[in-house]
């Protein structure tokens, strides 16, 4: 991750990938604490590289707030499952876009 950092800066989506596989492996063991601010980070840099519409940015603001559930924070949950909400109605889905395609 280091290297990743070095050779990209920390706002790119190399960069971002690289956070985020560590953070993946607290996950899986159930290290919540080490990856909240991890996920935290991921989620501002996310929304200022790639953007509230990107799968990347919703799928890790999805994590993060299944971070903040298992560390009992609802609150920061709750803030990240509304900030998911505000996404979707600003990024129609598939069954939107159909419903005005003719």
């Amino acid at each position: 991750m280091e290297q990743t950092i070095s050779v990209h800066g920390r706002e790119h989506s190399d960069t971002i990938r690289a956070i985020y596989a560590l953070s993946e492996t607290y996950m899986s063991q159930k290290r919540w604490e080490k990856a909240e601010p991890l996920q935290k980070e991921i989620v501002d840099l996310s929304l200022k590289v790639l953007g509230e519409g990107h799968p990347d940015t919703i799928r890790y603001t999805r994590q993060c707030a299944t971070v903040y559930r298992n560390l009992g924070k609802s609150e920061d949950a709750l803030r990240m499952e509304n900030l998911l909400s505000s996404m979707s109605t600003k990024q129609p889905g598939i069954r939107q876009v159909h419903s005005v395609v003719k």
